[in-house]
């Protein structure tokens, strides 16, 4: 393993000596702290520490904590004694942020677009939630969580005899419950119950558009059934509310996972 993350002219003070890790304290005159010059939480950066008269020194690289501003020493690949342990710092040392040969190795390969995924720091589920990076890039795994996505649909029918899902996605089964009434389950479930629920239909009698509904006893009772698990809808005609088996049903879901 290596660095996932670089930053420029970044060098500071931490707040101890010793083999705790770096707690940042101040930036060196001339550099920057580590959050002045970007970094981001979670992301591994190579590092060389050492002290002022150089005599001890140590190279390595951890994760950086953005709430406690605090860089790990994580894994250390060289030091002043010839091994790869924590030096024991008698004083506060100067820490630099760095690109090791490591880092480094496969850089030629950005040439292609083939750069390892473990040197590029993506965004993970958490930071599709909150919606808030504008930098961090994302991989097919995360991109669900996003709250602009989707993150349940299907197409299907009923063919006379049995449920034909024509295509979906995060949809384990569709149950028909009677004319025009189903339940559908998810495959990975929903937060919370307050996710929405879009649909459309094919037409009613070839002229009359049809309607996705929320089964429910009456037009201000909650849902029979809306979980974070599975949902109940019934599709009618929107002329005479006649519950239907349309030729085609479409729907959607967004929300929180």
């Amino acid at each position: 393993m290596s660095a996932t993350g670089y930053l420029d002219a970044c060098g500071f003070i931490p707040a101890s000596s010793g083999t705790v890790d770096f707690v940042v304290s101040a930036a060196i005159t001339g550099y920057q702290t580590p959050a002045s010059a970007g970094a981001v939480n979670g992301t591994v950066y190579s590092y060389r520490a050492e002290s002022a008269d150089k005599s001890q020194w140590e190279e390595g690289f951890g994760a950086y904590t953005e709430s406690t501003t605090t860089l790990a020493r994580t894994t250390i690949t060289a030091n002043s004694s010839g091994t790869t342990s924590k030096i024991d710092f008698s004083a506060a040392p100067n820490v630099f942020i760095v690109a090791a040969s490591a880092d480094l190795q496969d850089a030629s390969l950005l040439k292609s677009g083939t750069l390892p995924a473990a040197r590029i720091a993506f965004a993970a589920k958490s930071d599709q939630t909150t919606a808030t990076s504008t930098t961090l890039p994302v991989s097919p795994g995360v991109q669900q969580y996003h709250p602009s996505a989707s993150k349940a649909w299907a197409s299907f029918k009923y063919n006379g005899s049995a449920i034909v899902i024509n295509d979906s996605n995060n949809i384990s089964s569709i149950t028909r419950n009677s004319v025009g009434d189903y339940t559908v389950n998810f495959t990975t479930a929903f937060a919370n119950s307050g996710y929405v629920v879009i649909g459309t239909t094919t037409n009613y009698g070839g002229t009359a558009p049809g309607v996705i509904t929320l089964v429910s006893s009456n037009s201000t009772a909650a849902p029979t059934l809306k979980s974070t698990t599975q949902v109940r809808l019934c599709a009618m005609a929107s002329t005479n509310s006649t519950l239907t088996d349309f030729g085609e049903i479409d729907i959607a879901f967004f929300g929180t996972q």
